[in-house]
């Protein structure tokens, strides 16, 4: 078809499929801009109640084991310090030092869930101001 047939001149003609060319394609931005967020907003939110989750269960079955070996030793010494003696003393020392090795593991764990859970906490803040 010939340009000319419509009344254009070529300059109209191009200018006239250029705008239907922005129009279209500002309606498609509009379109994609105004998506529903809230799918992808629920699965990074489930991420990090997975992680909390994941950081809590880890944190308790490590404090479970140490609360074991705490009673392990408290029965120990209960059982030492019915003996009254010298070497009781020394007994009741090397239990207590084995006693010292775990409870610093223990306190380093919780250090580092206490930073982990910082971190999920920055990240729900994230999400909650999207």
């Amino acid at each position: 078809m010939d340009i000319t047939l419509l009344g254009l001149t070529s300059p109209a003609a191009l200018a006239a499929v250029a705008l239907l060319g922005y129009i279209v394609g500002r309606r498609r931005r509009r379109v994609a801009f105004s998506s529903d967020p809230l799918p992808q907003l629920l699965a990074d939110t489930n991420a990090v109640i997975a992680r909390i989750e994941s950081i809590s269960n880890q944190l308790r079955q490590t404090m479970a084991s140490h609360h074991s070996t705490v009673n392990r030793c408290r029965e120990q010494i209960r059982v030492l310090s019915e003996g009254h003696g010298p070497d009781g003393d020394a007994a009741r020392h090397v239990h207590l030092q084995a006693l010292l090795a775990p409870t610093d593991r223990l306190s380093h764990d919780i250090a580092l869930a206490y930073d982990e859970l910082r971190q999920q906490i920055c990240v729900l803040a994230r999400l909650r101001t999207r």
